[in-house]
């Protein structure tokens, strides 16, 4: 850089003090680690903080499964009472128009109003942020909060917002982020249940747009007769139910033909469409009296009672028990582990009767499943990392050296997360996995060259690992570091949906650091230790045979 003039002089003082620096950092770790191997109990303790920080940091973080991401656009949905008539979900449909236009940093919307397919009211919006309020995940939160407060006034609707790009969004509560499947036989008692369930949701932290997800059922009215009465009078229920279906519906026994075409003919009563439940227990059934003799007319409601309820437009069943969802999402920043496990404790304290049963579904579960599989990729990938190790090696017990970076990678992992208040979801998971291939290359840069001075001559391991673990000091912190820049894009969460991996990245940079750090203390007494235990084992093996020879 000198022959660069001015400028080229000045770079080159730069390097030149860094390479002393370097050279100085060199010494000091020399002289570190030759004061460390004749005490393994240091390193020995010092890894056994890690781990246990590692274990208990697990243990309190919070757990989710997937981050929210939010954007500029997002929709809202209104669910109301079952057979509303247009006319009046129309009219509510313009108190929510009013409601939304209350909202700052809205540039537009879009309402839609009318009935579902089991004849709820349904009212749809499809929401979009002004710039200037969306520039952080903070403010599109505020903004989504506020308007669900707005919303929450429309008295007889329940509120659910959701986003467009989420590939887990649906009303079938699968994949909702909270969902209590409550199973048993009687739907009456399922719909008091949910109701009660939804009050136990509303008092848990973190849970918000709380909504059975099927409906309650549509209105209708239930004809009971009495046996005794009917068969006093020679009527049955089934004769009953026949003539309440030609008077409400018709008759369709016969048809006309013309031609090739056969055209049914509906003979309906005059006025059937009018008739209300008090003029239908008026009408009479011609039946018999038990003493025989002419028929006689016998008023319905001399023989039954009619009483309203209300039937479920679809019946879901598993394990041929009838079941009903309570679904709900979470708020921004709410951990889904600890939501789920405090929703898990309040039901444990419901007494539900006997033969019926309330469990969590929903992301739950999807949850549960994951962090399962991260730990069985995790011991496949140690499994499959012993073996190659073994291999290159040459040995069944240096690869243990190597492969004791991993648990202290996971150490800086939990703290970075900690510190950064990040819950530990599928891509803070994914991280962790990385961290157990791509930490591993320290402590092969330091066994490896240990193992090629052996060979070479050096006798003593701790000789060998003072020579060579200075010399490795370079090359390991500048590939840890390249590793580190490379992953603060992540961490950072730069560009379009980079919040929603910032725990990939988080994660990653904790563990490089605190497994570089700990590395170049632990893997060189760990590396003497082995050593000298396979040199033990080595000696007890060939003294008995050295024995017999002699003898």
């Amino acid at each position: 850089w000198k022959s660069f003039g001015r400028w080229g002089k000045k770079i080159n003082g730069s390097l030149e003090k860094f390479e002393h620096s370097f050279a100085r950092i060199e010494q000091r770790y020399g002289t570190l680690l030759a004061w460390l191997l004749p005490r393994p109990k240091v390193a020995i303790l010092a890894t056994a903080v890690a781990i246990a920080i590692a274990i208990g940091g697990f243990s309190y973080i919070g757990k989710s499964f997937l981050p929210a991401q939010l954007g500029l656009v997002f929709s809202a949905s209104l669910s109301g009472p079952l057979a509303t008539p247009i006319e009046e979900v129309k009219k509510v449909a313009d108190e929510v128009d009013v409601k939304v236009r209350s909202v700052k940093g809205l540039e537009f919307w879009t309402v839609s109003a009318g009935n579902g397919f089991n004849g709820s009211a349904n009212i749809g919006l499809t929401v979009r942020v002004k710039k200037e309020f969306g520039r952080s995940q903070e403010d599109l939160a505020k903004v989504r909060s506020e308007l669900r407060s707005a919303l929450q006034g429309v008295i007889g609707y329940s509120v659910r917002i959701s986003e467009p790009a989420d590939p887990l969004a649906g009303s079938s509560g699968r994949f909702q982020p909270v969902a209590v499947l409550i199973s048993g036989s009687d739907a009456k008692v399922l719909r008091d249940l949910s109701r009660q369930i939804q009050q136990v949701m509303g008092e848990v932290s973190g849970i918000t747009d709380i909504q059975l997800i099927q409906d309650e059922g549509l209105p209708e009215l239930e004809l009971k007769t009495s046996p005794q009465l009917a068969g006093h009078f020679g009527i049955s229920s089934k004769t009953i139910s026949n003539e309440l279906r030609t008077w409400i519906e018709g008759d369709t026994s016969n048809s006309l033909q013309l031609g090739s075409d056969r055209i049914p003919i509906r003979v309906r009563l005059s006025g059937g469409e009018q008739l209300t439940a008090k003029s239908l227990m008026a009408k009479s059934i011609y039946g018999k009296s038990k003493q025989g003799g002419e028929a006689l007319a016998i008023p319905i409601g001399s023989t039954a009672a009619i009483e309203a309820g209300a039937g479920p437009s679809v019946i879901l069943r598993e394990n041929r028990q009838k079941i009903l969802r309570v679904g709900a999402s979470t708020e921004r920043g709410a951990p889904l582990g600890d939501v789920v496990s405090d929703l898990q404790e309040r039901l444990d304290e419901l007494s539900l009767p006997d033969g019926y049963r309330a469990r969590i579904v929903g992301q739950s579960e999807q949850m549960d499943e994951l962090f399962q599989s991260i730990v069985v990729a995790l011991l496949l990938g140690c499994l499959f990392m012993y073996m190659i190790l073994a291999s290159l090696f040459e040995s069944f017990a240096q690869p243990i050296t190597v492969m004791a970076a991993v648990p202290l990678a996971a150490t800086g992992a939990v703290l970075a997360l900690l510190a950064f208040n990040k819950p530990l979801d599928l891509y803070g998971g994914i991280g962790i996995i990385l961290l157990a291939g791509i930490v591993a290359k320290n402590s092969i840069l330091l066994v490896d060259f240990a193992i090629q001075k052996k060979q070479e001559g050096q006798a003593d391991a701790k000789k060998a690992i003072l020579e060579t673990a200075p010399l490795r000091l370079r090359p390991i912190i500048m590939t840890s570091v390249a590793m580190i820049v490379g992953m603060l894009p992540v961490a950072t969460g730069l560009g379009v949906g980079g919040a929603a991996r910032q725990a990939l990245g988080i994660a990653t940079i904790g563990g490089i650091v605190s497994s570089t750090l700990l590395t170049l203390l632990v893997v060189p007494n760990l590396y003497v230790a082995v050593e000298a235990l396979v040199s033990s084992l080595r000696d007890r093996w060939q003294k008995p045979g050295l024995q017999t020879s002699q003898d």
